[in-house]
């Protein structure tokens, strides 16, 4: 019998990977809610945390973000160049809520080519330097004007609406230090970090 030929890779073991991580950090925040808590699939993100008042009336959303990765990323990656975007776009589209973001993925952090920073820090260490309140003055403004060059000369990531990504191109490079700061911030949210890096989690 003649062997069956492809032409083509057909190997989905990473989608996979990625929807089973998916899974199981759903099972996880969905384990972990509180009483005031409530869990939405695929609203804003892949997965919406929205604590709520004594009346039922939505407080806090927290946008989450989910990737398994198998490369290291750094700021001018496209993957994270469209979630901060989009993130930004979902703040514009609902002013009178309070929202939050948490990007969650299994990548590491790296060094941007030719980056600004010395000793080539990578800028989303620089962005949590800023997110945790550790820079002041000087250093401050440095690490906000290389995480403005690098925003400012990437290209736009696939997929995304020439509109999102000039209004969030436009804002990182034309509003005020303050603003900037909010936003890289994401409110008050001192444990809700939009970049934490850290290993697959396992579930018994």
């Amino acid at each position: 019998m003649t062997e069956f030929l492809t032409f083509r890779a057909r190997d989905a073991w990473a989608i996979i990977r990625g929807y089973v991580y998916q899974v199981e950090m759903t099972i996880m925040r969905w384990l972990d809610l509180a009483d005031e808590e409530l869990l939405e699939l695929e609203r804003g993100e892949d997965i919406d945390i929205v604590q709520t008042a004594l009346n039922g009336v939505e407080e806090v959303r927290l946008l989450e973000q989910v990737k398994r990765l198998e490369t290291n990323i750094t700021l001018r990656d496209p993957v994270v160049l469209k979630a901060l975007a989009c993130f930004y776009e979902h703040s514009t589209s609902n002013p009178g809520k309070r929202l939050k973001f948490r990007f969650l993925t299994t990548a590491k952090r790296a060094s941007e080519r030719q980056s600004p920073f010395y000793c080539s820090m990578p800028a989303l260490e620089a962005w949590e330097l800023i997110r945790c309140d550790k820079l002041v003055g000087g250093q401050l403004r440095e690490k906000l004007a290389g995480i403005r060059s690098i925003i400012a000369s990437a290209p736009r990531p696939n997929e995304l609406p020439e509109g999102t990504w000039q209004s969030f191109v436009s804002f990182v490079s034309e509003h005020n230090d303050t603003s900037l700061v909010a936003f890289i911030r994401v409110s008050a949210g001192g444990k809700l970090t939009p970049w934490r890096c850290g290993q697959k989690p396992g579930l018994k």
